[in-house]
């Protein structure tokens, strides 16, 4: 089974890179693929892809698009893809030890009503703030796209993201009401982590 994740991407360089390294320590010896979408950037987002998908063992691919959010950005990824899973993150996603294990674990033996595999969110940092909003994510247990995977199939059947979302906001939990109104149901996985900072940190 391929995997494909997709990571949109706009001046947020530095956490980047965090995340591209956490899969490299990661997904190495996996078939997977990594597809990063760059959504307009005015830092060194692209320059640093470049010179990152010759230097690193991934298989990295880029692309571009002209500053229309995530959604957009997601679902160019999604069409690039070649694997029969997707699997979204954001630029901070951090992935952790046996994450993709995990995840593939998961949807090796996944009934098919289930759409995705939901993992945990971390808090990056111990601050008040940023560990209200762990607590808050995981009893929620939200369709949040910094660490969810999808079978593609279903995924695509759903027309992907609205792009009419065109910030980082309620474009996952749109789809997810979609999907249950198609009856699917989302597959929680707490062993499936990354960390992630609060939305405001760059």
């Amino acid at each position: 089974m391929l995997f494909s994740i997709i990571i949109p991407t706009y001046n947020r360089l530095r956490w980047t890179k965090k995340c591209l390294n956490s899969l490299e320590n990661e997904v190495i010896n996996y078939d997977c693929e990594i597809i990063v979408i760059d959504d307009g950037s005015t830092d060194d987002t692209i320059s640093f892809l470049k010179t990152f998908s010759y230097e690193s063992n991934l298989d990295l691919h880029i692309a571009s698009c002209n500053r229309r959010g995530p959604a957009h950005a997601r679902n160019i990824g999604s069409r690039m893809s070649r694997g029969e899973v997707i699997c979204f993150l954001d630029d901070d996603s951090i992935v952790q030890p046996r994450w993709f294990e995990e995840l593939s674990r998961v949807f090796s033996n996944l009934d098919e009503q289930y759409a995705s595999v939901k993992g945990y969110v971390k808090a990056y940092y111990n601050d008040p703030l940023s560990m209200f909003l762990e607590k808050f994510i995981h009893i929620s247990d939200s369709w949040a796209t910094n660490n969810i995977a999808f079978r593609k199939e279903v995924f695509l059947k759903a027309d992907g993201f609205d792009e009419n979302f065109t910030f980082a906001a309620w474009e996952d939990l749109d789809l997810g009401f979609r999907l249950e109104k198609m009856g699917y149901k989302r597959f929680y996985n707490e062993q499936m982590v990354i960390r992630h900072p609060p939305a405001t940190s760059r």
